[in-house]
């Protein structure tokens, strides 16, 4: 008597773009690349739309608009989440506005990422991987407020079995708006996104994994260079929500 795996049919992973047009950026650098896309046998939604937050709600809800129209029926095996580059301004309320960076402000903002993140991992993506706001060294106001905002992103997202990134760059990194990535700084992001999309599909197709409720990212990883140039800071692989089932034969 001998011991038969079922495993699911192996497809094309998809991999969803969440936020703004950092996150756009990225889905384009991901299509740029048809032989990784091949390769890494990845199907790319593009979810993401530039100039949206999680501020000026009262402009465009775009976590409304993602939960409904902005998005397939189909949900994601992976969703690639950067948002927060427009969010560095004041909340506006009934009565007023709330000034950036206050006590109210982070309460207000650390509950709105807490609904994207629920809306994410309750519905729409089986893994999320959230890159935080890079260093933006050629933007002084965007550089004295972006640690605000990655700290209560990073509060809000804690325990959500969701893999949170840091994002190194440099200066030269960025195009000549001094704001958003150059075209080889983001082609090497899209890199890292393919390592770890190709990981996920694997995890989720291995049954050594299953009786874990989390996987170190490090035990799916073959080296720390594939994430180049993102940098772990919270989370890990879940372990898939159904397990494969091992049926014995003769």
């Amino acid at each position: 008597m001998g011991l038969g795996v079922l495993l699911p049919e192996a497809r094309a992973v998809t991999v969803a773009t969440v936020g703004d047009s950092f996150a756009d950026a990225i889905y384009l650098a991901l299509r740029s690349r048809p032989d990784l896309m091949k390769k890494n046998d990845v199907h790319a939604l593009r979810w993401s739309r530039p100039v949206i937050g999680l501020t000026r709600t009262e402009q465009f809800d775009y976590a409304h608009w993602l939960s409904t129209e902005g998005r397939p029926a189909s949900s994601a095996e992976v969703c690639i989440v950067q948002i927060g580059s427009n969010d560095m301004q004041a909340i506006k309320q009934d009565r007023g506005w709330v000034a950036f960076g206050s006590e109210p402000w982070k309460a207000i903002y650390r509950q709105r990422v807490n609904e994207l993140a629920d809306l994410l991992r309750g519905r729409l993506c089986q893994e999320v991987i959230w890159i935080l706001q890079p260093s933006f060294e050629r933007r002084k106001y965007m550089a004295d407020r972006y640690p605000v905002v990655n700290a209560v992103q990073m509060d809000a997202l804690k325990n959500k079995g969701i893999l949170v990134f840091n994002i190194t760059a440099h200066g030269n990194d960025y195009a000549d708006d001094d704001t958003h990535f150059g075209r080889d700084f983001i082609l090497k992001v899209g890199d890292a996104i393919f390592a770890l999309s190709s990981r996920s599909r694997e995890l989720h197709r291995n049954t050594c994994f299953t009786c874990h409720e989390a996987v170190p990212i490090e035990l799916v990883l073959k080296a720390k260079q594939e994430l180049f140039p993102l940098t772990r800071c919270q989370g890990q692989f879940l372990r898939p929500a159904v397990s494969i089932t091992i049926p014995l034969g003769e």
